[in-house]
């Protein structure tokens, strides 16, 4: 008789799994990808060890699985933000902003995202999702360039650039949280910065030097 698995059987596996998934995302936010380990997770979700590697073979596996969930979760609200009928630089400075402040809601996470040093296997993911940032961001930029809210320019040398003016201002602050050297930060008016930095580098230069820049970016819907 063949073994046919249930639809309870299929819902626990889903479950566990998703117990081990938010297990491993408490351990990312608390001391990043080198603090993940099977034994840790299998113990932070109340799963015996040796059940973890019916789920996920090995450590990387695990990594894998949760840098896919986190980046894309960000991207998706990247994404989000470029569907609404928004001006095209409002749009931008939007994502910029947003970007920044949700990397400070779990700063030793965002860190690990960006730049922890990881297995090479990791390091092509985060390649992967990096090109997917860059390509919400062109077709923002495509449609500045098209409204003239943006100069004339490449829309995916741009968006490339944009990719790498969010996540590099962002290191070094991270990297406080992520080392245990916490200290006090604005996080406001980083976003705002950074804002500006690439509405200034497209080209929307009036946007850009508005006081208020937080209200209008999000005054819009």
């Amino acid at each position: 008789m063949v073994y046919r698995v249930t639809e309870k059987t299929l819902a626990r596996k889903a479950d566990n799994k998703a117990k081990i998934l938010a297990a491993a995302r408490k351990i990312v936010a608390e001391s990043g990808f080198s603090g993940l380990t099977i034994a840790a997770t299998a113990k932070q979700a109340g799963l015996a060890t040796g059940s973890m590697y019916r789920y996920f073979p090995n450590k990387v596996e695990l990594c894998t699985a949760l840098f896919r969930q986190l980046s894309g979760r960000e991207v998706d609200e990247m994404h989000s933000i470029a569907q609404m009928e928004l001006n095209p630089a409002v749009a931008m400075a939007r994502c910029c902003f947003n970007f920044t402040q949700r990397a400070f809601r779990a700063p030793t996470q965002s860190y690990a995202l960006i730049a922890e040093p990881l297995d090479p296997a990791l390091e092509a993911e985060r390649l992967i999702y990096r090109r997917a940032y860059a390509e919400v961001y062109q077709q923002i930029i495509e449609q500045g360039i098209g409204s003239a809210d943006f100069s004339s320019q490449d829309s995916h040398i741009a968006s490339l650039a944009v990719v790498g003016m969010l996540a590099e201002p962002l290191l070094e602050p991270l990297h406080r949280f992520y080392s245990g050297n916490e200290a006090p930060y604005d996080s406001r008016q980083l976003a705002l910065d950074i804002s500006r930095l690439c509405l200034n580098a497209l080209g929307a230069h009036e946007l850009a030097t508005q006081q208020d820049l937080d209200v209008l970016i999000h005054e819009q819907h």
